[in-house]
């Protein structure tokens, strides 16, 4: 599966709430959110022990949530800075990295970001300025290669969600796990 991002807002009067205790404000299950899923009822198993069992429902809506994936990772070069620039403000939406510990029973600590009302804003404004990733940047060869289109669609989306955050006067909270 992998590591993956997903951010969700917290109301801007809950900041501090957020930043005391991110969980509440994350959903149970980011990528079940991200990917629709609902549990098989355990009338429809036939017989079959229940388990964490679920399909993909189309016509379920998505949470109120961003889902980058692993593309996080491109947008993390793209908007860092290149050498002897500094960050976009963009950056603060995808800084960090979970840690991982390889001991004695492999574990991650997911990293875990509270933007506040006025991070959203600036990231929101910002995103405006970022010109769409065209087939040929070197960027899309991190890790998995993408393309265009996809990190693309991505880029809009975070736009979209972080214009409507600012919009509503949210901060947001986000997991990279």
């Amino acid at each position: 599966m992998g590591i993956r991002y997903y951010a969700y807002p917290v109301p801007g009067d809950r900041i501090d709430d957020a930043r005391r205790d991110p969980s509440p404000f994350l959903g149970v299950d980011p990528l079940a959110d991200a990917w629709r899923l609902v549990p098989v009822p355990p009338e429809k198993l036939g017989g079959i022990r229940p388990g964490r069992l679920s399909y993909i429902d189309p016509d379920k809506p998505r949470p109120t949530m961003l889902y980058l994936d692993k593309a996080y990772r491109v947008f993390q070069d793209l908007f860092s800075g290149g050498a002897g620039e500094s960050a976009r403000e963009s950056y603060a939406l995808v800084e960090g990295e979970p840690t991982m510990s390889f001991a004695e029973g492999y574990s991650c600590t997911p990293w875990l970001r509270v933007l506040d009302v006025a991070h959203t804003a600036a990231i929101a404004a910002d995103l405006r300025q970022v010109d769409l990733v065209a087939d040929d940047n070197p960027l899309l060869s991190r890790g998995l290669t993408w393309s265009a289109p996809v990190i693309n669609d991505y880029l809009v989306t975070a736009r979209m969600f972080m214009a409507d955050r600012a919009a509503a006067g949210d901060g947001v909270v986000y997991t990279i796990t």
